[in-house]
């Protein structure tokens, strides 16, 4: 939140950042270096409560374990429907919403049971390495409107042989791309709102990563290049409630624009090309060399 305040007070320059500060997890579960361990109603009431005081955006729960996390397990729900619940009704006291974290199919469903306002990867991890993919969950997503923010890591969609820096855990997940892919053309096929978006600063994904995913989805999935921007633009402000300011170009809106150099319909590489970047109507200096 410091950071995001730092920005907005004119203190530094910088992107226009939301932030949901610490996630919440079970003790020992995912990231729970990084966030706050509750295993207790009392302890998540508590926590969901911390962060609205500190004005985090949102809340980000970890739904399921992650491949990051040895002491995790991702194809495990974390959290129980009810303990979704309670955390998701602190939230939209304060005002806020809450994503989560979520691989395996337990993790899926109990979030969706409870009311959750958005979900990330969602990728149907099973208990033996695979992936069994559950239509009738994902009719259960689309019914219900929820967003699916893709946090996709570079380290398992890129053909770059980089087996030699991955965990056992993710040299399984690598192994399995193709199913991984499957996945997400099936859930563009049944109507998800899909949200292109990295796992930036963890699994091998640089920041500047968005643009490669965005091609990646185009070449993959079949996505038009209208469809994925409208993903990380207009849809993805309407996912993090900010549409009514942000994510396309309207008047009464925050003039946030990236022009680029070439038309990325005739060549999707131009994504990359950054020519200018527009930060509410006044011009942001653009690192060169930077996607």
């Amino acid at each position: 939140m410091t950071v995001r305040d730092a920005i907005d007070a004119g203190i530094v320059s910088g992107a226009r950042v939301l932030t949901t500060g610490p996630g919440i997890t079970i003790t020992g579960g995912h990231f729970n270096w990084f966030a706050i361990e509750a295993d207790s109603d009392t302890e998540l009431r508590k926590a969901a409560r911390t962060l609205v005081k500190h004005r985090a955006d949102h809340i980000k729960l970890f739904g399921t374990g992650g491949g990051l996390t040895m002491t995790s397990n991702p194809a495990r729900a974390q959290y129980s429907v009810d303990e979704f619940r309670i955390v998701i009704d602190e939230a939209e006291r304060g005002g806020i919403t809450v994503t989560t974290h979520v691989h395996g199919t337990p993790g899926i469903r109990n979030a969706i049971a409870a009311g959750i306002h958005r979900l990330e990867h969602c990728q149907f991890f099973d208990e033996n390495g695979g992936i069994s993919f559950d239509e009738d969950i994902v009719r259960q997503i689309v019914d219900s409107g929820i967003p699916v923010s893709l946090g996709m890591a570079r380290r398992w969609r890129t053909d770059s042989s980089i087996e030699e820096h991955l965990t056992p855990r993710q040299l399984k997940q690598r192994a399995i791309r193709d199913e991984r892919i499957d996945v997400l053309r099936r859930f563009r096929d049944l109507g998800v709102q899909l949200i292109a978006s990295t796992d930036a600063g963890m699994t091998s994904t640089p920041f500047d990563d968005l643009p490669n995913l965005m091609r990646f989805l185009v070449g993959s999935i079949g996505m038009g290049i209208p469809e994925v921007i409208h993903s990380v633009t207009g849809r993805a402000a309407a996912a993090v409630r900010q549409d009514d300011r942000l994510g396309t170009i309207q008047p009464g809106k925050a003039a946030d624009l990236r022009l680029v150099h070439g038309d990325p319909e005739a060549d999707p590489a131009a994504l990359s090309a950054v020519a200018h970047v527009i930060r509410a109507g006044s011009p942001a200096e653009v690192r060169r060399g930077a996607s």
